[in-house]
């Protein structure tokens, strides 16, 4: 949820409607209060496996949802694609950011400037006839409309065999200086017992 400059709440949400094969779809909506009532409205119907509903307010007070689902390619291969959603005249407008292969949802975050901030963890894997290969990271993406940024902020080495390290939650916010600060909760299961460590990366 965000208050926008006139007190007034802004929220998107989604909700799951059909489960196959571990595969679900939904809608994601938009809802504003208005005096004492709340407007609701569908953003976009039908995603495969959809993420986040992060609403933002831009200084015009116009609001734009940050949020991931899936994209079948024509031979049924699922990639993971960051999606926009902006409300011009009234309709909802969506497009895509940018598509990995396999990440988890992070957070998103605007900026004084209007500019969009988000970060998630991606990981993947690969086998060959020497072994199976994973690994993880994190990943930073700065834009607004069609003009975006991509960093990778963490990174790691492919690791064979099991993970040992992952990354359990992710969120950032930007400072009265206008730098990005990404915090992350993450697991090392590489002892007996599960240590999670909480790390701070910060723009310089």
């Amino acid at each position: 949820m965000v208050l926008d400059n006139k007190g007034k709440p802004h929220v998107g949400y989604i909700t799951r409607e059909d489960i196959e094969d571990r595969i679900w779809s939904g809608n994601l909506f938009y809802s504003v209060l208005e005096e004492g009532q709340w407007k609701k409205e569908k953003v976009e119907e039908n995603i495969i496996r959809p993420e986040g509903g992060n609403v933002l307010i831009d200084s015009n007070g116009t609001p734009k949802i940050i949020y991931k689902k899936d994209i079948k390619d024509e031979y049924d291969y699922h990639y993971k694609s960051l999606m926009r959603a902006y409300l011009k005249n009234g309709v909802w407008d969506t497009k895509s950011i940018q598509s990995e292969e396999v990440w988890d949802w992070g957070s998103a975050v605007m900026d004084e400037n209007d500019q969009i901030h988000v970060v998630y963890e991606y990981y993947g894997y690969e086998s060959s006839e020497y072994g199976r290969y994973r690994w993880y990271g994190i990943n930073y993406v700065q834009g607004q409309k069609n003009e975006w940024r991509e960093e990778v902020v963490k990174d790691t080495a492919k690791v064979e065999g099991d993970l040992e390290k992952s990354i359990e939650g992710i969120d950032l916010v930007i400072d009265n200086e206008g730098k990005t600060h990404i915090v992350y909760l993450l697991k090392d299961s590489s002892d007996e017992e599960d240590v999670y460590i909480l790390e701070h990366l910060r723009e310089k």
